[in-house]
């Protein structure tokens, strides 16, 4: 695979992942205005949505200085990152 298809896939990827994202969240919100779902389910959309968005555009959700010390649980252990 080269370089240019594999930016292609990701180009197409985050295009479909957006719209997906775009159209859970407007479907949420026309359901919170007729009453069919609790207003905390819009809240949830849109935290999800945030995460989400942060994660196509940077690949991270939170950065940390280079120096910091990190520990990483996976699987109920404790791992040195």
């Amino acid at each position: 695979m080269t370089l240019n298809n594999a930016a292609l896939l990701a180009l197409i990827g985050t295009i479909v992942m957006t719209v997906l994202l775009v159209w859970n969240f407007v479907s949420n919100v026309v359901y919170v205005l007729r009453g069919v779902q609790a207003p905390v389910v819009l809240f949830a959309s849109f935290i999800y949505h945030l995460c989400v968005r942060l994660l196509n555009r940077d690949g991270v959700l939170f950065r940390l200085p280079s120096g910091a010390a990190v520990g990483v649980i996976w699987a109920g252990r404790a791992l040195d990152a």
